[in-house]
């Protein structure tokens, strides 16, 4: 229980610097393309995109992958049976 909770505290937090990532690329457009977008304005969904995509990944991964989560040998998400596509797959589509 211990390992599996590390596990998904570390996806969490791994998968929110990825999410604020995005969220920065967002404002770094919203800064280049459409310059007069008022920011304030925008704050709760950044902060939504933040902070709320990574529980509903980590949750939604969580509930798929139930027993199987964490990884034998170590405490991090199974390559095995392709748990680590929760963290993979958000990862590559931010990056691009």
């Amino acid at each position: 229980v211990a390992c599996m909770l590390v596990a998904a505290l570390m996806h969490l937090f791994f998968m929110a610097a990825f999410s604020w990532m995005l969220v920065e690329g967002l404002l770094l457009w919203s800064k280049v393309v459409s310059v007069n977008l008022n920011e304030d304005r925008h704050m709760k969904y950044y902060y939504l995109i933040g902070w709320g995509l990574p529980v509903l990944i980590v949750a939604i991964t969580l509930a798929s992958a139930m027993g199987k989560y964490s990884a034998v040998g170590h405490c991090w998400l199974s390559v095995q049976n392709g748990v680590i596509w929760g963290f993979a797959g958000p990862v590559i589509f931010i990056i691009m």
